[in-house]
């Protein structure tokens, strides 16, 4: 549906979120933006840097990332 440059003008806020529909976190809700929050698309929709590098880092907790060594001696 085209827009005129006067109902651009006129639109408030909420008809702008309902015509564009932005993507928004599935962990915390906050709008995507990839210049400020980040945007990775992850298994199951997307999530902000924040989220992401969260859920990250516990997984890195759980299942550390390291080299198998053969330890010498007692």
């Amino acid at each position: 549906m085209p827009i005129s440059g006067k109902d651009w003008v006129t639109m408030t806020d909420e008809d702008m979120v309902k015509l564009f529909k932005p993507t928004k976190c599935m962990t915390c809700g906050v709008t995507l933006h990839e210049s400020t929050t980040g945007c990775r698309v992850v298994e199951g929709g997307c999530q902000c840097s924040d989220c992401y590098f969260k859920d990250f880092s516990e997984e890195l907790d759980h299942h550390p990332i390291g080299i198998p060594r053969m330890h010498r001696g007692a």
